[in-house]
Order: C-alpha cells, then structure tokens, then sequence
C-alpha cells in the first residue's frame, strides 16, 4: 500500500475531483438545455399557431 502523502494518491484525488466536478458541470447543462428547448417550442406553437402560451413561455 502506499504512504498517505504520496504524489500517486494525490494526483489521484485531484483527477477524481476534476471528474465529479465534469459531472455536475455537465449535469447542469443538460437540465439548462431541457428547459431552453421546452421555452422554445412553447413560442415556436405561439408563432406558428397563434396559440396562447400556458403561462408566459418562460419569460
């Protein structure tokens, strides 16, 4: 096993990190690219159809 403060384990933790944070990172935009197409289609309908938007469209 190696010592507690070796640059292998470190290093390791770093990419670890690096990774969780990619994650999330990645998690956020597709939660933010889901709500943005969905405002979209809402005034793609009100333009195309004339249909009144449930709400505000996300404005």
């Amino acid at each position: 096993m190696m010592p507690r403060g070796s640059p292998t384990i470190t290093a390791l933790r770093v990419l670890t990190a690096l990774a969780v944070a990619l994650a999330a990172m990645c998690a956020f935009l597709a939660w933010q690219w889901k709500t943005e197409r969905d405002r979209a289609d809402c005034w793609r309908a009100y333009a195309e159809f004339q249909l009144q938007p449930e709400g505000n469209c996300g404005t």
